[in-house]
């Protein structure tokens, strides 16, 4: 049920995240850029599909992860330590994600953002607790499980109102019960200008393939020029 909820919210954005220019890139920082590099990649190849479109963000992903990542321990925290830290630290994978999202929504509209539900009576660590405070922005909550109506809309009402009414009616009551212990969401919101906008009389229709046996008309906008890269 986790993988369900964490997927089905992933939305509107994908590709790898790059450090600004700006930021001062240390050999720390570039361990853990890299591996969140190799994790972006993995996780794009798992989830491409020859078939159908596929649209994920493994910054999302990622950031989601690492709050996980926090509160975990012994087998658990070594597999995601290789997956998310590999040879950087802890306190380093944390660092990289606060500084990203503290830089989001600068020349733009994006907000990117992670929450963690836990079951009411589950005792959390103060370590863990702080480590979400600090670089997370405390996104967490804890709620009681055994009324699954009222979660359910709690959760609806958040992703909705962080989606910009984009996604509605994410999770059921169904999906809740009492044996429930954690539930972690992450929702990406962007919207921008182009530098170089298109001219909508260069709007004419054409074939957008589906899949590899279906396609149909669709306005396609197109630009020819010079672009740095």
């Amino acid at each position: 049920m986790k993988s369900e909820v964490m997927n089905s919210l992933l939305f509107a954005l994908s590709g790898i995240t790059l450090l600004k220019s700006s930021m001062c890139i240390s050999s720390i920082i570039t361990a853990v850029d890299e591996a969140q590099v190799n994790f972006a990649i993995s996780l794009l190849e798992a989830s491409s599909d020859a078939d159908s479109s596929t649209v994920i963000s493994p910054f999302s992903v990622a950031v989601a992860l690492a709050m996980l990542y926090a509160g975990s321990e012994g087998r658990t925290h070594d597999e995601m330590r290789q997956l998310l830290v590999q040879n950087s630290s802890d306190n380093a994978l944390h660092d990289y994600f606060a500084s990203f999202l503290n830089d989001l929504s600068i020349d733009y509209e994006l907000i990117s953002s992670s929450k963690v539900y836990v079951k009411r009576d589950l005792k959390l660590r103060a370590r863990f607790l702080e480590i979400i405070q600090a670089n997370y922005g405390g996104n967490l909550r804890q709620v009681d499980f055994s009324q699954p109506k009222a979660v359910a809309k709690e959760i609806n009402d958040y992703v909705q109102k962080e989606t910009n009414s984009k996604i509605r009616n994410l999770v059921s009551a169904g999906m809740f019960s009492e044996q429930s212990l954690i539930i972690i969401l992450s929702a990406v919101y962007f919207k921008g200008k182009w530098k170089n906008a298109f001219v909508e009389r260069d709007t004419h229709k054409k074939y957008f393939h589906e899949s590899e046996d279906k396609r149909r008309q669709v306005d396609m906008m197109s630009k020819t020029g010079g672009f740095p890269y």
